[in-house]
């Protein structure tokens, strides 16, 4: 090859490269120029956020959102690493007020939305059906009101959706469409003001393994198409107003490890195929069922809580309820269980086998026979028993004292003769005085053990605590702090799933003051249900009223984080005590 033709490829090289320089230096000008613009409107965008907010936390939440920082470095923003563009917003717990601007609706790439547990009104902006690659949205523990945006099933990517305890109202409108949301994997629209009936279409929701409308104002049936969401883990639909039996399909709901249908209108019995081997909460209670317990229900090994309190269930129980190696609650109460003879309680042998067992509650049914020796042999993990409103004779057995956990007894109709000087360990200062001289159990004395209870739950301290001797008791040392030395005695851990300012502030001034007058009157509802003459006990239908009334303000002045777990049982210990 001569010199004049490798001169002429060099020189054409060289011109080729020249080209692909100047077509690349073309094209990142408007490159340059769009990325700028999409900042410019994630900025613009984020600014008309906050616009519309109030900024109530004593640091400042949104002190950051100012010039000079880049908007990337704002708190609660993050940005991709390459576009500069916003991902993520959390803002979580930062008591803000106001309400979501429609802006949001601007942050195109935006992936994560969490403004939860905050003061926020209005409405949802129905622009985040803008937000395509949206796959987390948490508005969850706000009083956001209004219809939950249509606009929402435009966003395909969406994984999870919180909007749990607000005040929305109106109809549910997910899965509308055979190709929508197929990506939601969580759907929690529970404690909202919900109408209308739980829309078939849920089951399109092919991805879906958790639904909670637990506490709606909803209606209708339980729709079969539910049981084709075959990787459904959790459904949790109670305290509404559904009616109707259960459907047929959910039984074939093999993942589901959580079932919470209680306090609706539900009727029928239990299939007897009924058997989902991975369930450990089985909450049922408060419905119109009936029928026989199917004897299938043992065969669920992994079952944590079994719960069917106030329904019309008759008939015997299943002899081996000990299969639930794991069980710590049971709960039979109110139902038409037993024969009234001799061999009802048969079933409690085989509990003993249950050593995680803390509550066990069978009253108000027609169990009869005496109440075997087997008793005394439970977990000693067992903290509730009540037996009360039954058809049992004979004696509360003399080894029950090895229950040294056991801080809640009921036996109105079981002799207490030898109750009173065996039960020793673990129920001495829980049991009202006057079982100390040899009265009979009474409803009266339920009451003061139930005060002592509270009282234990406010100041963390047990009755039997060394700081209680020379007649100061629990009761006396509740009743002198109220109301303005009660934060002296206060239990702060108590408020472990409150907001994080209470758990650390240890003085009043530091509490909302509804906060603080609900705690003001727990405790004197503890103090009336503990005074120690039994005529002068507050009654227990009044207790539960107050209680409930309590419950009811907490709910509105703070924000209370709930798992399903603990909703239940705390629903399931309040009904235990309401008769």
């Amino acid at each position: 090859m001569d010199k004049s033709r490798l001169k002429t490829q060099y020189i054409t090289q060289i011109q080729f490269l020249f080209c692909i320089i100047a077509l690349i230096t073309f094209l990142s000008v408007p490159f340059k120029h769009a990325l700028a613009l999409g900042n410019e409107t994630d900025r613009l965008a984020l600014l008309a956020l906050k616009d519309r907010l109030v900024d109530g936390s004593p640091v400042g939440a949104l002190a950051s959102w100012n010039a000079s920082l880049h908007f990337c470095e704002w708190h609660g923003v993050r940005c991709g690493a390459q576009q500069q563009r916003v991902v993520s917003l959390r803002l979580t717990g930062m008591k803000l007020g106001g309400s979501i601007s429609p802006s949001i609706g601007n942050l195109s790439f935006l992936t994560e939305a969490n403004l939860s547990d905050n003061g926020l009104q209005g409405n949802i902006p129905r622009e985040f059906g803008q937000l395509r690659l949206l796959r987390f949205l948490n508005l969850s523990y706000n009083n956001l009101q209004g219809n939950i945006p249509m606009e929402l099933t435009n966003c395909s990517n969406l994984q999870l959706i919180y909007l749990n305890y607000n005040s929305l109202s109106g109809e549910i409108l997910f899965g509308l469409g055979d190709n929508d949301m197929k990506n939601l994997t969580t759907l929690s629209l529970a404690h909202n003001n919900l109408i209308g009936s739980i829309p078939s279409s849920l089951g399109n929701l092919s991805s879906l393994d958790f639904l909670q409308l637990t506490g709606n104002n909803l209606e209708g049936i339980i729709p079969h198409s539910l049981g084709r969401l075959s990787k459904l883990k959790t459904l949790a639909i109670g305290q509404n107003n559904l009616s109707g039996t259960i459907p047929s399909s959910i039984y074939n709901l093999s993942s589901l490890t959580f079932i919470q249908i209680s306090t609706n209108k539900l009727s029928g019995g239990l299939a007897p195929e009924f058997a989902f081997p991975k369930l450990e909460f089985l909450h049922i209670g408060g419905n119109q069922f009936s029928g026989s317990i199917p004897r299938s229900v043992t065969n669920i090994s992994s079952l944590k809580q079994f719960d069917i309190h106030s329904n019309g269930f008759s008939g015997s129980v299943p002899p081996d309820m000990g299969n639930f190696k794991n069980l710590d609650m049971l709960s039979l109460n109110y139902n038409n269980l037993g024969t009234g003879k001799a061999g009802d309680l048969d079933f409690l042998s085989s509990l003993t086998n249950c050593s995680l067992l803390k509550t066990l509650v069978i009253h108000v049914n027609r169990f009869g026979g005496v109440l075997p020796d087997s008793v005394a042999n439970l977990s000693t993990q067992l903290e509730y028993l009540y037996l009360a409103g039954n058809l049992i004779s004979g004696s509360i057995p003399d080894g029950i004292g090895n229950l040294v956990n056991l801080t809640h007894i009921s036996t109105t109709n079981v002799d207490s003769q030898q109750a009173t000087s065996s039960i020793i360990r673990g129920t001495i200062g829980y049991l009202a005085p006057e079982y100390g001289m040899g009265a009979p159990t009474s409803p009266e004395g339920d009451v003061y053990s139930y005060g002592i209870l509270l009282l234990e739950m406010i100041t963390g301290k047990r009755p039997t605590d060394d700081l209680f001797h020379d007649g100061l008791s629990l009761h006396n040392f509740c009743k002198m702090a109220l109301p303005e030395q009660l934060e002296e005695i206060i239990d702060f851990g108590l408020f472990e799933h409150i907001d994080e300012k209470i758990i650390n502030g240890e003085t009043e001034q530091n509490i909302e003051g509804e906060m603080w007058e609900c705690l003001v009157s727990f405790t004197k509802v503890g103090v009336a249900c503990s005074v120690e003459v039994p005529t002068e006990r507050m009654k227990i239908q009044d207790a539960i009223t107050e209680l409930v009334a309590i419950k009811a303000r907490l709910h509105q002045g703070t924000k209370l984080i709930h798992t399903p777990q603990k909703e239940i049982k705390d629903i399931s210990l309040f009904s235990d005590v309401e008769a």
